[in-house]
């Protein structure tokens, strides 16, 4: 199965479209109907309903985790040992990680931590 990418979100609101779903929604909570009935009687696909129904809480949750900043925490080298072959892994925030080999440049990685510094 192929692994979907959530591409970031506009953080100053929801999309025309999360607008109009959450009217809809918002709707269909008032009316007690179940969601066949509601869209049935109001020529909605049912499945952009169940979608909606299950990507506007997930996008609102996006939203507030991409607000957060990283914060990064001070870390020292306690000594210069040989590299085994395993990856190193940096936690940059929000579950996020970035996992580096044995022979990676440290100036990139520098780069791309402090890129997520000032990432939104």
């Amino acid at each position: 199965m192929p692994r979907v990418i959530k591409r970031a979100l506009p953080v100053n609101g929801p999309t025309a479209p999360e607008r109009k779903w959450t009217r809809i929604l918002k709707r269909w909570r008032k009316s007690g109907q179940e969601g066949r009935t509601f869209c049935r009687h109001r020529g909605l696909r049912e499945s952009a309903f169940r979608f909606w129904l299950r990507e506007i809480p997930e996008r609102a949750r996006r939203r507030e985790a991409q607000k957060k900043p990283v914060r990064l925490l001070p870390a020292r080298i306690v000594s210069a040992a040989a590299p085994t072959g395993r990856p190193l892994e940096v936690l940059v925030g929000s579950g996020r990680a970035i996992r580096v080999g044995p022979d990676f440049d440290p100036a990139l990685l520098l780069q791309v931590v402090r890129a997520l510094e000032v990432a939104p």
